[in-house]
């Protein structure tokens, strides 16, 4: 999963938002703040995160 996050002044915003339950999905694509909930376990999930590298550098071609 990849997740666009921006931090402006301590508040987070992010890309996407989905939720998935018994009843049904939704989805949301647009900027818009995090709630508290969403802001703690994105936070939690940055601090796990491994950081990614490109293993073929070369896809870039002139």
């Amino acid at each position: 999963m990849e997740l666009l996050v921006e931090e402006i002044d301590g508040d987070m915003f992010g890309l996407l938002s989905t939720h998935i339950d018994p009843g049904g999905e939704y989805s949301y694509l647009g900027r818009r703040k995090f709630s508290k909930n969403e802001e703690v376990a994105v936070r939690k999930a940055i601090e796990q995160a491994a950081q990614l590298s490109d293993t073929y550098k070369k896809y870039l071609v002139d």
